[in-house]
């Protein structure tokens, strides 16, 4: 079984399937998952990204590279401010394997699907994340847009925006980051399985009296 349960303590629940009865990449997907979530049982979570830029007007994190230089992400303030938007540091682990079991289950092969982590530089676009990334903390990246929906009891993720730069911090072993959502159940959803923080980060709060 691929699910979720024991490895995130959590309640989601993924169809019973054997390794043998999946093929071609999707086997590949499979054996991925199982190993991941081997590695994952000796799994410590990581610190939350470091916040080194909190002004009135962005916020500005640095985020761990396993082997490499750390990299900056930034969340420009809009000139509206929703309720609804909230902030998610993902342990970049958690997110990879949710990823993963969202592309072995997903009907909908349309959509984005995740890849073995050796594959993801080959996506067409990932030229495109490593050259924004190599810009440093003089041109910190910005974040992802999340959605996660769960459809009957299955987690599901969609991106408005930033998949590429999400799979080049996968490829590239960050170790957490942080993600923007503009719906608190998408918010709650996503923490709940791979965030760091009790609960989501709400954009008002960051924003108060700065």
């Amino acid at each position: 079984m691929f699910g979720l349960f024991n490895l995130f303590k959590k309640k989601y629940i993924y169809p019973k399937r054997t390794i043998p009865q999946y093929s071609g990449y999707n086997l590949l997907l499979a054996e991925e998952i199982v190993l991941l979530r081997e590695s994952l049982k000796q799994h410590v979570s990581p610190p939350p990204p470091d916040l080194i830029e909190h002004t009135s007007t962005r916020l500005v994190w640095r985020i761990s590279l396993t082997g490499k230089e750390d990299q900056y992400m930034k969340y420009d303030k809009p000139n509206y401010v929703h309720d609804n938007d909230f902030l998610v540091y993902v342990d970049t682990e958690l997110l990879y394997l949710l990823l993963l079991n969202d592309a072995l289950i997903s009907n909908d092969k349309t959509n984005y699907s995740c890849k073995l982590r050796r594959d993801l530089p080959d996506d067409d676009k990932y030229p495109y994340a490593e050259e924004g990334f190599s810009k440093g903390i003089t041109w910190p990246v910005s974040l992802a847009t999340i959605n996660m929906d769960v459809v009957e009891n299955k987690p599901s993720i969609s991106f408005t925006d930033g998949i590429t730069r999400t799979i080049w911090l996968i490829a590239n072993y960050a170790s957490s980051f942080p993600v923007y959502t503009n719906s608190l159940d998408s918010a709650n959803n996503l923490n709940i399985i791979a965030g760091l923080t009790d609960e989501p980060i709400s954009v008002c709060d960051m924003f108060k009296n700065t």
